[in-house]
């Protein structure tokens, strides 16, 4: 496997940890994501975060649309919204000229909840962006835009081993891909998967499979 399919998108990390036979279905098959309401707004949100702006308010700095990428982690992603203040406790930014404290911001929808999968998203850009500019990060925020609300996220060891895990069971697998079997969750009819994965059609039908074989 060559180095540069051997790069994680950030946004498979959130897809993994969601549930690993979503992130199989997306990668490993290619399969194509289905659309419904949560589909469509997150991908609406995303476009607009996505458009690469920077925005200045005093000692403030808001830019959208950052790539990042991480050698060590083998990431590579587009942040929504990265904001950087000036301060002479954190780090040079060259683009900005300036040397700032790093806050990653990612967009999702629906209710302020703690989402691991979110989090651990989150993590992948931190990982990004101290590789980047020789950072130390310690915090970051998941904005929930429905409800307009800031969720401050702790940058642990244990969220970041998480990540790091997760990152590595996502590189085996597209080393020496595996299927994954369907578990049907309560979160399963929300996901762009579902009619693709089909869980409980395919559960059912192992269990009448099996239930023939013993009689």
């Amino acid at each position: 496997m060559t180095e540069e399919n051997n790069q994680i998108l950030l946004s498979w990390i959130a897809n993994y940890l969601y549930c690993p036979r979503r992130f199989y279905l997306a990668v490993l098959e290619a399969q194509e994501i289905g659309s419904n309401v949560y589909v469509e707004e997150g991908s609406a949100e995303h476009i607009r975060v996505h458009a690469p702006k920077v925005e200045k308010r005093g000692n403030h700095y808001k830019v959208t649309g950052l790539a990042v990428a991480s050698k060590q982690y083998g990431l590579y992603g587009v942040c929504d919204s990265t904001e950087f203040e000036i301060t002479p406790e954190g780090t040079y930014i060259p683009f900005l000229n300036q040397i700032c404290k790093i806050l990653p911001v990612e967009y999702k929808h629906g209710k302020a909840r703690n989402e691991t999968e979110y989090n651990a998203q989150l993590v992948g850009q931190v990982l990004c962006l101290e590789e980047m500019y020789h950072a130390n990060i310690e915090e970051g925020v998941i904005y929930y835009v429905d409800v307009k609300q800031r969720q401050s996220v702790l940058i642990d060891s244990s969220i970041r081993e998480k990540t790091i895990e997760a990152v590595k069971k996502m590189r085996e697998l597209i080393a020496n891909p595996k299927y994954i079997e369907p578990i049907y969750m309560k979160r399963c009819p929300k996901c762009a998967y579902y009619d693709v994965c089909s869980p409980k059609k395919i559960m059912v039908s192992k269990y009448m499979k099996k239930m023939w074989e013993e009689v």
